[in-house]
């Protein structure tokens, strides 16, 4: 554990313009907030209406990935080696103790899960931020997902490179099953409304839904064209049973799971890899976020149940090539909030530096 140094108290981040989004799935808190990484910080919008109403400071590196904590409102970002944790948006301890880059971050309780390129799992407290136990895995073992299988009191299931899953006793630091999986790299995984089921997605296209208790597949899915599964959520508002997967085409797909056929295709949903699909609980919106720069809400209220895009926050795609800031008398009002933005994505944009809602 290493002291945060204290940055100018001069100069300090209120926020970032035309900065949504980016390739790290979003992180939910059960508060109604999203926490969305920006690069080398990151974001808090509610979810209701998607503004944001915090901003982090900036880290040295890119963040490869987060989680959050109700408790205390922590954020722990993933930054090459280290875990940089934040009090809300105030970052108070870095966490070191990885060889290599991290790749994975999974709160749990009292726990912290991270896994990295070193080939292994440390667990941390996140209440004393200390290290706890350490779990190295086997050359032939990647770790690529984790997942906490609702009442498996301290389970964790890790996702591999390989195609293998293995089930962990994180507090006897022993292996108690493994799943040979399908000779595909596992790049989601997601727990079902029903205990002991979870839906894994792989990077050939493939989608199981898999009971854990039994090791028995109780159905598949398949999306050859659309690419590698980005992001897995069921629906659990009670009226409809899908199963929503990301893709690396952009495309977004409904899965029925009572007929086990597709439901239903928001075509390039986005333009670029879906990084996070999300059904917010109990309500028919699917919240997805992705690397082309935007955070989309989608409604599912039409007859046919088709998705309807009910909010979006989006920025430039491509690096901007002329701002300027608009309105009045530019020289002698220092009132102007507005900034008008060209850029490379030939696309023409309108941010407000003080109402995110009159963004355009």
């Amino acid at each position: 554990m290493t002291r945060v140094h204290t940055q100018s108290r001069i100069l300090q981040t209120f926020r970032a313009l035309g900065v949504v989004a980016s390739d790290v799935p979003v992180a939910y808190s059960r508060a109604g907030f999203i926490t969305a990484a920006i690069g080398k910080s990151f974001q808090v919008y509610e979810t209701e209406k998607l503004t944001p109403v915090a901003v982090s400071a900036q880290l040295p590196k890119k963040i490869r990935a987060l989680t959050t904590v109700l408790h205390k409102n922590q954020t722990f970002c993933a930054v090459g080696r280290d875990i940089h944790v934040f009090e809300r948006v105030k970052e108070t301890t870095i966490l070191q103790g990885h060889s290599a880059p991290i790749t994975q971050l999974l709160a749990v309780g009292e726990y912290l899960f991270s896994t990295g390129e070193d080939h292994t799992m440390r667990v941390w407290s996140t209440l004393t931020l200390e290290l706890v136990n350490s779990i190295e895995f086997a050359d032939n073992f990647t770790p690529t997902v984790l997942l906490h299988p609702a009442t498996y009191l301290n389970k964790i299931v890790v996702g591999s490179a390989q195609g293998e899953l293995q089930l962990w006793n994180v507090r006897t630091l022993k292996c108690i099953y493994s799943f040979k999986g399908w000779g595909s790299e596992v790049t989601s995984v997601a727990q079902s409304p029903a205990v002991d089921v979870a839906a894994i997605g792989l990077a050939d296209g493939r989608i199981f839904v898999h009971n854990l208790k039994f090791d028995v597949t109780l159905m598949q899915f398949a999306q050859p064209t659309e690419g590698r599964v980005t992001s897995l959520s069921f629906r659990n508002d009670d009226k409809s049973p899908w199963l929503a997967s990301g893709t690396s085409s952009g495309d977004v797909i409904l899965w029925n799971l009572e007929t086990q056929r597709l439901q239903a295709k928001i075509p390039v949903a986005h333009d670029a890899d879906v990084a996070t699909v999300l059904f917010l609980p109990s309500e028919p919106v699917l919240l997805t976020s992705s690397g082309d720069n935007s955070i989309k809400l989608w409604i599912f209220d039409q007859l046919d149940q088709t998705a309807r895009l009910l909010k979006s926050r989006q920025g430039h795609k491509a690096p901007p090539t002329t701002i300027r800031y608009y309105g009045h008398d530019i020289q002698k009002d220092g009132m102007v909030c507005q900034i008008l933005s060209a850029s490379q994505d030939r696309s023409f944009r309108l941010f407000h530096t003080a109402r995110e809602q009159q963004s355009a």
